[in-house]
């Protein structure tokens, strides 16, 4: 839990920062903070596992998009290799061929990132005492924050913003037609559009097979089901609902 602490504060704490918590679980996020040790005199530090995350979530959506955005016409392919040499390590000494394809480096990029920041929170978790000023010291974790400022000219292009805009639609979509399905479950007669609806996520023969799960677990499964689709899945899936 600790590593999911990404902004050590709660919702009522701040008017403007980000918060990871808000004010209805400030009892379950005093208790965390408390447990792991994380409480200091001058306030909450992050837990070592939150940098782990916060980074894998930086490579996923900063670097994968960058290159999303070239194709998008958002960015020119020059830029984007650019900021893709300036992320490795050593951009001088490393074997990419000067035509070596924009995925290509990008797979290269996202490798050499996980390498060296790996080796960078191991040695933290070595000596404790850093930790606190991980932040200003790791050279990977300043290399992918460059990275985020040049990112901005992707995240406010109007284009990605519908985009964007489209796929929350279409999730909201996906988790209406699951939950509305969960409430018809244990229902001898539902009707046509109901019968519709269980085809298309679950499945009859899935939820024959399981009528007798508590709600909870189908709770669970069909959050497990739609966290687990890609883009292209999830577009897909929600072309064919009813």
């Amino acid at each position: 839990m600790g590593a999911l602490i990404k902004y050590p504060r709660c919702s009522n704490e701040t008017t403007t920062a980000k918060f990871s918590c808000f004010y209805t679980a400030k009892k379950c996020f005093n208790l965390v903070t408390q447990t792991l040790g994380l409480r200091t005199g001058s306030g909450i530090l992050r837990h070592p596992l939150s940098y782990l995350t916060e980074i894998a979530d930086d490579i996923c959506y900063c670097v994968t998009d960058c290159e999303d955005a070239v194709l998008m016409g958002i960015l020119d392919e020059t830029r984007v290799r650019n900021w893709y040499l300036e992320l490795l390590e050593n951009p001088t000494n490393s074997d990419i061929q000067a035509d070596a394809s924009l995925s290509f480096l990008r797979a290269k990029v996202i490798g050499d990132l996980l390498r060296c920041f790996t080796n960078e929170l191991t040695y933290a978790f070595e000596h404790p005492e850093t930790l606190p000023d991980f932040e200003q010291t790791s050279p990977t974790w300043l290399r992918l924050q460059g990275l985020k400022k040049n990112y901005r000219i992707v995240f406010d292009d109007a284009a990605k913003i519908r985009k964007e805009l489209h796929a929350q639609a279409e999730i909201h979509r996906t988790l209406d037609a699951f939950l509305s399905v969960l409430q018809f479950l244990k229902c001898a007669t539902p009707g046509y559009s109901a019968m519709l609806l269980r085809k298309y996520t679950f499945g009859e023969a899935f939820i024959e097979a399981n009528k007798h799960r508590p709600y909870h677990w189908w709770l669970h499964t069909a959050l497990d089901f739609v966290t687990g689709m890609t883009d292209h899945y999830l577009h897909r899936f929600t072309e064919i609902l009813p």
